[in-house]
């Protein structure tokens, strides 16, 4: 190990990139969707998401006041066939 020595302006650049760049991509992938935020992602309407998560079709838990969906629960279940054709009837 070099001792004395410090790391370079680029090194230090990278590093600081490198950091920035993993910071980012942790913000990008949510734990959990709020009823409105997979509205505005996915197109489907709040009652059909509410309705979905009432007959227990789409796994929710309740936080405070908030009802917030997994985002494995619901990947899972924007992964079915059918739930587009019941969204538009």
């Amino acid at each position: 190990m070099r001792q004395g020595k410090k790391s370079s302006p680029v090194r230090r650049g990278i590093v600081s990139q490198a950091i920035g760049q993993a910071i980012e991509k942790a913000q990008q992938q949510r734990l959990a969707w709020s009823v409105a935020a997979i509205e505005e992602a996915t197109g489907l309407s709040q009652p059909f998401i509410r309705l979905k998560i009432h007959t227990g079709e789409l796994p929710a838990k309740r936080v405070g006041r908030r009802v917030l969906v997994m985002d494995d629960d619901l990947r899972a279940f924007l992964a079915q066939k059918d739930y587009m054709s019941e969204a538009a009837a």
